[in-house]
């Protein structure tokens, strides 16, 4: 076999601009000069950085229709007339189960041998998906469907794929690694001050952080349920949420409702999320389900202790003493270990390079996603 120069990697996921886009950021700045990326998703979510970002490292996006909001057959033109157009020798699509189906048959049609189904998550979002019947049917798509897996964490893998599946095809762990030199520059003490002035924090407050999408796995009610428990404490705490979404303004408004913005901040989409994990005191991440949250790895990194939902994988903990895990039953419970864990934070370079040594940063994630992509070309070449 004749080996080519440049392999065409096609990512297919929901909208730029969200948590999968900060995984292939990482990726694509760490991948190998034979191997390129384009993207396909259904919108843009305010993710024009991103589309900035695989534009500049010689990536395209490209949007196509949405089968939901234009009709399955204006979705599937578009489809088919960027496979028409483009030729790849693998699509890594991120989207699981039955709503794979059109992009597996387009790998299929238009001779694309490598196709990638990546777990995120370890709950569908979709209720129908949630049922018991459909469950089964969308791991026997996946395990039809994919040439190769990869997982973020084997929670998640056994979730999308089910452990029977897992052992019949080439599984890889892709963590969602952290960009370790965003967290050795360390926040000083004039940029701290900023922060207090902009988000109007006295000196003194705890900080309590939470960053994530806004959408109902996040659990944003709940963060609501504890800043309540916080404020009848008469607790000199503030949370800051740190995202945007489609809840944003939903959950501001229960804020307003409950009487809440005096200690709830909504900061919004921000590109400065590890000097604002820096200038935490605490994160907090009760989340209804999770793959394996790279918000998660991040803190740690940040030596900023993280008061975690069980249903986030353990495999998260970076076995520092930084994460605990709790049940969702009592936010009250919550509120107390808020309380009880301030002042345990570590220092920021023993935790890069413990995080480092545990495999969990984009370098070595980067590294190891494109080794076996590009050895899952070439088997199919031969």
């Amino acid at each position: 076999m004749i080996e080519k120069k440049q392999y065409r990697v096609l990512h297919i996921f929901s909208a730029y601009g969200g948590g999968i886009s900060s995984l292939i950021l990482n990726l694509l700045e760490n991948k190998k000069d034979n191997l390129s990326f384009d993207t396909l998703a259904f919108s843009y979510d305010k993710g024009e950085g991103f589309v900035q970002s695989v534009e500049n490292q010689g990536g395209k996006c490209y949007l196509m229709k949405s089968a939901r909001k234009d009709g399955i057959g204006q979705c599937w033109n578009s489809i088919k007339e960027l496979f028409e157009r483009e030729h790849y020798d693998a699509i890594h699509c991120h989207i699981a189960g039955w709503m794979c189906i059109p992009f597996r048959y387009a790998a299929y049609k238009y001779g694309v041998p490598v196709f990638v189904i990546h777990a995120h998550t370890t709950r569908y979002d979709s209720k129908i998906d949630r049922t018991a019947i459909v469950q089964r049917l969308n791991k026997v798509i996946n395990y039809r469907c994919a040439t190769h897996y990869m997982v973020c964490s084997d929670m998640a893998g056994e979730y999308i794929f089910g452990k029977k599946y897992m052992k019949k095809k080439p599984t890889e762990l892709i963590p969602n690694g952290i960009q370790e030199g965003k967290f050795l520059d360390h926040i000083t003490e004039e940029e701290i001050a900023g922060y207090n002035q902009e988000f109007d924090i006295k000196d003194d407050a705890m900080i309590i952080s939470h960053v994530g999408r806004f959408s109902v796995p996040k659990n944003h009610e709940y963060i609501l349920e504890i800043a309540k428990c916080l404020k009848q404490r008469q607790v000199n705490g503030i949370i800051l949420l740190i995202g945007d979404g489609e809840r944003f303004d939903e959950i501001k408004s229960k804020a307003e409702q409950m009487k809440l913005l005096d200690i709830v901040r909504f900061l919004g989409r921000r590109y400065d999320i590890s000097k604002l994990m820096q200038y935490s005191d605490m994160m907090i991440l009760p989340s209804i389900n999770e793959g394996l949250p790279t918000v998660a790895v991040e803190c740690q990194a940040s030596g900023t202790p993280m008061l975690i939902s069980d249903r986030v994988t353990r495999q998260c903990d970076m076995n520092m003493g930084l994460v605990e895990f709790l049940g969702l039953d009592s936010a009250e419970t919550w509120c107390e270990k808020i309380i009880e864990k301030k002042d345990t934070k570590l220092k920021i370079t023993d935790c890069v390079k413990h995080i480092r040594n545990c495999g969990f940063t984009a370098a070595i994630a980067g590294q190891n996603y494109c080794n076996m992509m590009y050895q899952s070309i070439c088997d199919a070449e031969k």
